[in-house]
């Protein structure tokens, strides 16, 4: 009768026959075990931000300023969690107003699940390093490449095709309850692959009543591609129809470069 040449797993204590070091359950857990180095790993143009404190926030690390405008800065941002490229825009000062309106930017925008609408993946408020300032709010969205339809050149059809898709896109919105109120070529976004998406619902409102932070007189948007009743600040009276006229105004300057 042979002998018994079995020995226990250094590792977890089963029985192991043979010249092999740990048991093949032990193998087989390291062998589909996922890359901790793989999974974490930082694209190229984070690793030099990796461990700098003013390039961190939460899962974030901050790569490079992509935006500015009044309300705030858009920047770059490599999501560690989710090892992802997103968008991260920052509202600047502490004005209530100005905050209210980013607030419902991304309460509104978060709802809306649509392919040719920018997503929303987060928002939130985080302790502020400059002085003066206790909080920053931020809000974290989709990261996009590509160009806006205002320095785009593209055949007309193809030009049907594209704002066939926004077309559709807004019309999702306003099903959704939310209008935009401030389509503008600047607003309409392009990948490489000339897949469009609009962007910044920054002025959106929600046709629920009484919903709206602006009040009657106050004119918000673009000038040149506004609808008459918000060119005259009658903001009450903005419905879905003032989306489509502002969206036949972009595809009126897209197709002769002049506003209208």
């Amino acid at each position: 009768m042979a002998s018994d040449t079995s020995r226990p797993c250094p590792y977890c204590g089963v029985p192991v026959v043979g010249p092999h070091e740990g048991c093949t359950a032990l193998f087989k857990e390291i062998m589909t075990a996922p890359a901790e180095s793989t999974l974490d790993e930082l694209p190229p143009e984070a690793r030099p931000f990796e461990a700098d404190e003013t390039r961190r926030l939460n899962d974030y690390i901050l790569v490079e300023q992509i935006g500015k405008g009044g309300m705030g800065t858009v920047w770059k941002a490599w999501d560690r969690k989710l090892t992802r490229w997103v968008a991260v825009k920052f509202l600047n000062g502490q004005d209530e107003d100005d905050y209210a309106r980013f607030s419902r930017e991304a309460k509104l925008a978060a709802r809306l699940r649509h392919p040719n609408i920018a997503a929303v993946f987060d928002t939130g408020e985080v302790p502020s390093r400059q002085a003066g300032q206790d909080s920053v709010r931020y809000l974290a969205m989709e990261y996009l490449e590509g160009k806006s339809v205002a320095t785009a050149e593209l055949p007309l059809a193809k030009w049907l095709e594209i704002f066939a898709r926004i077309a559709r896109a807004i019309d999702h919105a306003h099903k959704s309850g939310v209008v935009h109120r401030d389509i503008k070529p600047s607003n309409l976004m392009l990948t490489r692959e000339d897949w469009p998406y609009v962007m910044d619902f920054g002025l959106a409102k929600s046709l629920k009543a009484g919903s709206s932070v602006s009040i009657s007189g106050v004119i918000l948007g673009t000038p040149s591609f506004m609808s008459p009743e918000q060119a005259a600040g009658r903001m009450r009276d903005i419905d879905p129809r003032s989306d489509i006229y502002s969206l036949g105004a972009t595809l009126y300057y897209v197709l002769t470069r002049q506003e209208p």
